[in-house]
């Protein structure tokens, strides 16, 4: 197998492939250098991120349960509130509670407001209470400036109320 090719071409041809695998050679140490600080970067950040998790955990946790202490305060307040008898329910003293569970600014309506009050209350009601009375409770509530009004009722859509300022 004899080439054609002088001497001066095939180190010419020597000389350019060394100089592309230099070439290649440091490409390749630069991107090893930067995925080492891009590693120890994220390396660093998934550990910080680790340790605030660890303790969100343990507050959430201590959290909750301190929650779940002051929730049961209410109950014991219902049990012994006077909400009326059967056939007379004092429906204020019962959308009273439910609102107690409700944030500052969250809306509700008379729908929604009913049926928590079923929900909570059903077993003390001869029957169901409807929106209707709710919706009387409510402006009473309204004109009294112990709720606000954020939303006036139309045909087709129910007033919404907030506790705080609407």
């Amino acid at each position: 197998m004899k080439s054609n090719r002088t001497i001066a071409e095939v180190v010419a041809s020597l000389e350019s492939q060394l100089a592309f695998y230099r070439e290649k050679e440091e490409l390749h140490a630069r991107h090893e250098a930067f995925h080492r600080e891009q590693r120890t970067l994220y390396g660093t950040e998934r550990e910080k991120i680790e340790r605030n998790l660890e303790a969100f955990g343990a507050a959430a946790s201590g959290a909750l349960e301190l929650a779940e202490k002051t929730l049961a305060r209410p109950a014991e307040a219902e049990e012994s509130a006077d909400l009326g008898s059967a056939s007379n329910p004092r429906l204020g003293k019962m959308v009273e509670f439910v609102l107690a569970g409700k944030g500052q600014n969250e809306p509700f309506g008379p729908v929604g407001l009913a049926s928590d009050v079923n929900r909570r209350f059903g077993n003390r009601l001869r029957r169901s209470v409807d929106a209707r009375q709710i919706s009387v409770v409510l402006r009473r509530m309204e004109r009294l400036r112990r709720i606000h009004l954020v939303r006036k009722g139309r045909p087709h859509w129910e007033a919404l109320y907030s506790r705080g300022e609407g």
